[in-house]
């Protein structure tokens, strides 16, 4: 359900590459960074390919990979 959300532009979200790989590739989402967080869970950042980038946004995934070590 959240990746719909990120699909329909709600906001960003956070998954597996298994299961955003496909919209990835369609294009509907977008990496928001290039930076990979690997961890025993490997979480990801996304938004969709029409949102500008946000300034907070920006801050959010920054905290998340610091925090991610």
């Amino acid at each position: 359900m959240y990746l719909q959300a990120v699909v329909a532009g709600h906001g960003v979200g956070l998954g597996w590459s298994q299961l955003v790989q496909r919209r990835l590739d369609d294009g509907s989402i977008t990496l928001v960074s290039d930076v990979e967080v690997s961890t025993s869970r490997g979480y990801f950042a996304h938004r969709p390919n029409r949102t500008r980038p946000h300034r907070a946004v920006d801050q959010m995934i920054d905290w998340m990979a610091a925090a991610a070590g």
